[in-house]
């Protein structure tokens, strides 16, 4: 019938068009349990994939722990080999008695930094470099102490080359060095600034006396420090005075040596000499022995 009005379905599966011939949609929203049933979901899967890491860990942790049981018991884990390099005075079982190691330790049960430390708390051992080569074997490269002088102060202390003032004096240890005298023990002992301004100054004029070529010549024997600082040498058998004063020293060195080449060709030697000469630094006061 003319102008009737069509009723539709709103269920039908073509669903409903409007006045200008577009269609509605069928818009469906989830209800509060569809929304709460996802979000379990995701709950869940989040606590599964947890529960595995976690067990992963533990199985791993498990393995390690074994792992670790059976190298510390195994016998293939045993020192068999220690090799030092850089021993001059000292002998291997005295590095092995220092780090407390004995043939027959498993080769882990100590760390590499605990081995060094060990090691290095012995008065002669400057430096200690330590490595595994597994499975039994230890490799240690070793650097001693080299004793430069003795140094008096309440008693007598040896002197390394790099200042380092290391160990009291022993019966076993050198004597055949230049003694130090006339320090100030407790400046010495207090003030760090002084303590290695003296030794570093002592050492570099050995070092320069040495270099000259005097040290096979004439035995330094006594090195002795005045209350101003200023040095003043005993050498040769007879303890010939020389007075360095202060440094530069290369320069009195050379001219000492020249002095001695003098006296040696007229077959004298002197009393004393003096190099601090404080008019002329190109001049020297020599006394001959009677």
């Amino acid at each position: 019938m003319a102008g009737a009005v069509q009723k539709l379905n709103p269920f039908s599966a073509s669903g409903s068009t409007t006045a200008k011939g577009k269609p509605n949609r069928l818009v469906v929203e989830k209800g509060p349990s569809a929304v709460s049933i996802e979000t379990t979901r995701r709950v869940i899967a989040y606590v599964f994939r947890f529960i595995v890491f976690c067990a992963s860990l533990a199985v791993l942790w498990f393995a390690a722990q074994w792992l670790w049981s059976y190298i510390k018991a195994s016998p293939s884990f045993a020192v068999a080999e220690v090799r030092v390099e850089g021993l001059h005075r000292l002998k291997r079982g005295e590095v092995m008695q220092a780090a407390h190691l004995a043939f027959g330790d498993n080769i882990f049960d100590k760390s590499l930094e605990d081995l060094e430390l060990q090691i290095e708390n012995h008065p002669w051992i400057a430096e200690a470099n330590i490595r595994r080569r597994l499975p039994d074997t230890y490799l240690f490269e070793i650097r001693e102490h080299e004793p430069a002088a003795l140094l008096g102060l309440d008693t007598l202390y040896l002197v390394a080359t790099d200042g380092t003032v290391f160990k009291e004096l022993a019966p076993n240890d050198p004597m055949d060095l230049p003694v130090i005298t006339g320090v100030d023990s407790k400046r010495f002992k207090e003030e760090r600034d002084y303590r290695a301004s003296i030794l570093l100054g002592i050492l570099a004029m050995l070092e320069e006396y040495r270099e000259a070529g005097l040290l096979r010549k004439e035995t330094l024997s006594e090195i002795h420090v005045h209350n101003d600082d200023a040095l003043t040498l005993y050498i040769g058998d007879d303890a010939t005075q020389v007075k360095l004063g202060h440094p530069p020293y290369r320069a009195k060195i050379l001219r000492l040596r020249k002095i001695l080449s003098k006296l040696d060709e007229k077959n004298v030697r002197a009393a004393y000499v003096l190099l601090d000469y404080l008019r002329r630094d190109d001049r020297a006061v020599v006394r001959l022995r009677d």
